[in-house]
């Protein structure tokens, strides 16, 4: 569906599995792009959603590009369940580590304390 790859060395990959949730995945993408760490690869897979899911995924990645080492949007044909999207997506992955997070749930972005 959507690829973009600037050909950095990023260490996390974020996997995203995507079924219905257009009213969540906003908030989803957002708290990733917030991260503190620098460079991330974000793959996105949707399991052939009968919502927006997939066009509101596909117009954040297409405004989010920049903030990306590599951004890859995938869809099934057909729903094959949570585990084998989660699946497809850490397949497509590139990086050393993997955080799995699904599409209505945010990564928390706390700041760091020094003592």
């Amino acid at each position: 569906m959507f690829a973009v790859d600037r050909l950095g060395q990023a260490e996390v990959s974020v996997v995203v599995p995507l079924h219905d949730y257009a009213q969540f995945i906003v908030e989803a993408l957002d708290s990733v792009a917030a991260q503190t760490l620098r460079d991330l690869d974000l793959v996105i897979v949707d399991d052939a959603s009968t919502d927006a899911s997939l066009a509101i995924a596909s117009d954040w990645v297409q405004r989010h590009t920049a903030r990306f080492n590599r951004v890859l949007l995938l869809q099934h044909e057909r729903n094959a369940g949570l585990g084998a999207t989660r699946n497809t997506a850490i397949d497509r992955a590139e990086t050393p580590f993997v955080l799995p997070l699904d599409a209505d749930d945010v990564a928390a972005c706390e700041p760091v304390y020094e003592s």
